[in-house]
C-alpha cells in the first residue's frame, strides 16, 4: 500500500512540475525587471566620490535646456551709497569760532544713482558646476553747500590754512566710483524637494574711487580770497570670494532668492591731499601717500524671481527683483589734518556701503 501512496506521489508531481517551472519562470523575469528598474534609480541617486567610494548624488538645480550650457546675465541697479568721515564745515549761530557753540554739522549726503552688471556663465560636465564671471559698475557724485546767515558763522573742517576763523561759505562735491570683476565656481543642486544651494568661490577684483573738492570763501578768515583743497583716496585689490546662494521654490515657476558673500581684498591705496589758497600762488599743499592693506567686504541679496522655459526647452529666462547691499571697511582713507600749526594729517579710516534695488534678466540657451 505505501509502494501505491509513492508512486501516485511521483506521477502527481510530474504533473504539476511544468506548471510549476513555467511560474517560477514567470517570477524569474519579474524579479529581474524589479532589480533592473532598481538599479536604475540607484543610478540616478548614488554616485562614485573622489575617495572612490559611493555616496549620495544630488539633484541639479540650475536650468536643464537642450542647449550649449551658456547663459547670460543683466543687472541694473538703483543704488544709495554712503560713505562715513565727509564732514567738511558745520554752522555756529554766534560770529566766530567763540561759546557757545551752536550749529549743525555738514556733511555729504548722496541720492539715488544708476549703475550695471553684465555676466556670462558656462555650465560644464564635471559635477554640474558652473562657472560665471561678472562686470560691476556703479558711479555716483553729489554737492552740499552752506552760509553764513545774519550773526552766524561757518566752521571749516578741511584744510590747514583756516584755523580759527569762519568764513561765509562753504561747499562740497563728493564722487563715488565702483568697479569689480568676480569670477566663481559652484554648483547648484537641491537639498530637499523646494530649496537649492550654490555654494562658491572664486577671485574679485575691485576698484574704488573716491574724491571730495571743498571750496570755503568769504568771512573775516578769507575775505575776498578762496581756500581750495582736493582729497582723494584710491583703492585697487584683489582677494578670494567665498560665499552661498539659496533657492526656495514656491512653485514651478516663481522662487524667493537669498544670496550672501565675502572676501578680504588685499591691495593698494593711493591718498592724495591738496590745497590752494588764493592770491598768494606760494600758499599750496601736495601730499601724497602710498601704502598697502587689507579691505574686508561683504555683500548680500535677496528677493523673488520668475523662471520659464522657452522654444521647447532650447532657452530658459529668469527675472529677478530683489534688495542688494555692500560693505566695505576702512575705505576712505583720505588724509585728516590733526595740529594746524605743524600742519601734521593722519588717515581718516571710514567705511562705505551701497544698497538698494537691482533688476536681473538671466537667459540659459
Amino acid at each position: 500500500m505505501y509502494k501505491l501512496l509513492f508512486t501516485n506521489f511521483l506521477l502527481f508531481s510530474a504533473l504539476l512540475s511544468p506548471i510549476s517551472l513555467l511560474g517560477f519562470s514567470s517570477n524569474m523575469e519579474e524579479l529581474k525587471k524589479r532589480v533592473n528598474d532598481l538599479e536604475k534609480k540607484m543610478d540616478q541617486i548614488a554616485a562614485e566620490n573622489a575617495e572612490e567610494t559611493y555616496g549620495i548624488n544630488v539633484t541639479r538645480a540650475s536650468p536643464d535646456v537642450f542647449g550649449r550650457g551658456i547663459y547670460f546675465t543683466a543687472d541694473l541697479l538703483f543704488w544709495h551709497p554712503k560713505v562715513d568721515k565727509t564732514s567738511f564745515a558745520y554752522t555756529n549761530n554766534n560770529p566766530g569760532v567763540v561759546a557757545p557753540i551752536k550749529g549743525s554739522n555738514k556733511s555729504i549726503s548722496f541720492g539715488w544713482d544708476m549703475g550695471f552688471r553684465f555676466g556670462a556663465g558656462y555650465n560644464i560636465n564635471h559635477d554640474d558646476w558652473d562657472i560665471y564671471l561678472t562686470y560691476t559698475q556703479f558711479e555716483a557724485a553729489n554737492t552740499n553747500a552752506t552760509h553764513a546767515a545774519g550773526l552766524s558763522t561757518v566752521i571749516p573742517l578741511k584744510g590747514s590754512f583756516i584755523t580759527s576763523d569762519g568764513v561765509e561759505k562753504a561747499k562740497a562735491d563728493f564722487a563715488f566710483d565702483y568697479y569689480s570683476f568676480d569670477l566663481s565656481l559652484g554648483k547648484y543642486y537641491f537639498i530637499s524637494s523646494s530649496l537649492a544651494l550654490r555654494p562658491f568661490f572664486g577671485l574679485k577684483n575691485a576698484w574704488v574711487d573716491l574724491a571730495q573738492r571743498t571750496t570755503y570763501s568769504g568771512g573775516e578768515a578769507l575775505g575776498n580770497n578762496m581756500e581750495k583743497i582736493k582729497d582723494s583716496s584710491n583703492f585697487w585689490g584683489a582677494g578670494a570670494l567665498m560665499g552661498l546662494n539659496s533657492l526656495w521654490f514656491l512653485s514651478k515657476h516663481i522662487h524667493l532668492f537669498s544670496n550672501f558673500s565675502n572676501t578680504f581684498l588685499y591691495g593698494l591705496f593711493d591718498v592724495e591731499h591738496r590745497e590752494k589758497l588764493t592770491p598768494n600762488p606760494t600758499n599750496k599743499i601736495k601730499i601724497k601717500d602710498g601704502f598697502h592693506r587689507f579691505v574686508p567686504m561683504v555683500e548680500f541679496s535677496s528677493g523673488v524671481a520668475f523662471r520659464t522655459y522657452l522654444n521647447r526647452k532650447k532657452n530658459h529666462i529668469e527675472v529677478k527683483l530683489g534688495y542688494q547691499g555692500q560693505f566695505m571697511w576702512d575705505i576712505n582713507q583720505m588724509m585728516e589734518v590733526y595740529e594746524y600749526n605743524a600742519m601734521r594729517y593722519s588717515s581718516q579710516n571710514g567705511d562705505a556701503s551701497l544698497h538698494g534695488v537691482t533688476l536681473s534678466a538671466v537667459l540659459d540657451f
